[in-house]
């Protein structure tokens, strides 16, 4: 199978299946990747809890049993926002719930708007002559297309940095990898986790007490001032860290402590490091312009370097 370049890559994800919210959506994105990575020897398979309170599917790539490495990202994608540059906080949960609330806020607005306008409307309906009646009846559609249109959840369209990008970068990582490198490597697509953590707690459920192997979550890569490797400060990622110092300037190593490993997701598992760009803006460490239109940014350079990276990390990876 021809091998396809980065950006034909990530024009497949990004541009041909740009969102996967919808069941429907969800399932054409694992029928392609399995018909994928199957024909290339991977074992592919669909991992769903029996328990109810773990929701989605998550898709597995190798064994991740076996393997001394785990790469994960997102395949959900994320609703789209009301809220004017909305952005993603991805080592804060609070400013990420603040803005849900807005959000929120916002859409509760125009639903009140919309009955309030519907009571006006209606107020004197019986009374008013044809004409009035007619001008109301299409007053009232167009109010109701408003309620629609701002208030039911939808799925955003356009979704590069959540999370078409790390994915991009995961399929070229499985296509770059040596066949006899193959067996030391794990990929895993997660669901509900552009909005949540059900994903991973999806993994943690199948792994159960077999859960500190080395892992690296791939979050929003597709654009951003400065790439950052964020880890525990006992797991150490020397060799991965050189490699992407190549950026100079434009990456950083950030290490928690256990305390505020806690407080984020770098404490569903004790050896997993989160890789995300984005850019620095006071104490905290953002994302810009997902869950819109505008998360059409990407730079191709950088996720490039980043899957050689990641290629060598999975053939330096002790068996």
């Amino acid at each position: 199978m021809e091998k396809l370049n980065m950006r034909d890559t990530l024009a497949r994800y990004g541009l041909f299946m740009p969102r996967r919210y919808k069941t429907r959506e969800k399932q054409s994105f694992a029928n392609v990747v399995h018909k994928e990575f199957t024909s290339l020897g991977y074992k592919v398979s669909i991992y769903s809890s029996q328990n109810k309170k773990f929701k989605g599917a998550n898709l597995v790539i190798g064994d991740p049993f076996s393997a001394s490495q785990i790469l994960m990202a997102p395949y959900d994608t994320p609703s789209s926002v009301l809220l004017p540059g909305f952005k993603y906080y991805p080592f804060s949960a609070k400013p990420n719930i603040k803005q849900e609330m807005y959000n929120q806020a916002i859409s509760i607005a125009i639903q009140t708007l919309c009955f309030v306008g519907v009571y006006f409307l209606f107020k004197d309906f019986m009374s008013a002559t044809l004409w009035p009646r007619i001008g109301r009846i299409v007053g009232f559609v167009v109010l109701f297309l408003i309620f629609i249109l701002f208030t039911v959840s939808r799925g955003n369209l356009v979704n590069f940095d959540r999370a078409s990008a790390a994915l991009a970068v995961l399929d070229k990582v499985l296509h770059d990898v040596k066949e006899s490198d193959r067996h030391k490597l794990a990929v895993v697509f997660l669901d509900r986790s552009t909005m949540a953590y059900d994903g991973l707690r999806l993994l943690k459920d199948q792994l159960g007490d077999k859960d500190d192997i080395p892992m690296l979550y791939l979050d929003a890569l597709a654009k951003g001032d400065l790439l950052v490797l964020a880890r525990r400060e006992a797991e150490p990622l020397t060799k991965l860290n050189k490699d992407l110092a190549e950026l100079k300037e434009a990456y950083k190593e950030k290490v928690f402590t256990k305390e505020q490993a806690n407080a984020n997701f770098l404490s569903f598992f004790p050896k997993m490091a989160v890789l995300v760009s984005g850019e620095v803006e006071g104490p905290e460490f953002v994302v810009k312009n997902t869950r819109s239109r505008k998360d059409s940014e990407v730079d191709i350079e950088r996720l490039e370097l980043i899957t050689k990276a990641l290629v060598k990390q999975v053939a330096r990876a002790k068996e």
